[in-house]
């Protein structure tokens, strides 16, 4: 194989696009002797990389973290069915639905007790209609109405993006 391609799957090894068998390639060309000057750091490195040294980890090792990488899937298998709170605080996705209806339920409730409040206060002063004709009142409303809903619904999808990347940062 020529030095031409040899440098290519250099470059290929350093991004990480190699196979197997094009690292075993460069490994044994490195092994040879006579090898261009200007790649003897590779050469270095892939002796390093490939060199049939003694590992020095314990031979219970792979036991233990075989164990360990378990119980941390079953925990995490257990946190994806259960639909409770998350122990890191979150709350599931049914959990923060109902806790948003019931504050956007709160939130009417709370106008109309305003508004009937501010009517028993201002009983001498009678409201007087804006509109004379009820189909432009109701269109307008209409309007109105479609608009609050586009806004609620616009932040709505920003709250879900935000939980999306809580939820990934949870898993992890």
């Amino acid at each position: 194989m020529d030095i031409k391609d040899i440098k290519s799957l250099l470059h290929s090894f350093y991004e990480g696009e190699t196979s197997k068998e094009e690292e075993k390639i460069l490994s044994d060309f490195f092994e040879t002797e006579s090898i261009p000057e200007e790649m003897e750091n590779e050469r270095r490195i892939f002796r390093k990389l490939y060199s049939a040294q003694e590992n020095n980890a314990p031979a219970h090792l792979e036991g233990k973290l075989n164990t360990l990488i378990d119980n941390l899937a079953a925990k995490e298998e257990s946190h994806k069915t259960s639909h409770v709170a998350l122990p890191t605080g979150h709350l599931s996705k049914p959990v923060r639905w109902a806790m948003s209806i019931a504050a956007g339920i709160l939130i009417i409730l709370s106008a109309g007790i305003f508004a009937h409040f501010e009517n028993n206060r201002n009983k001498n002063e009678m409201l007087v209609d804006t509109y004379s004709n009820p189909e432009e009142a109701y269109l307008e409303t209409q309007k109105t109405l479609l608009l609050v809903s586009g806004k609620l619904n616009k932040g709505i999808k920003q709250i879900e993006k935000v939980n999306d990347i809580i939820d990934k940062d949870v898993q992890l």
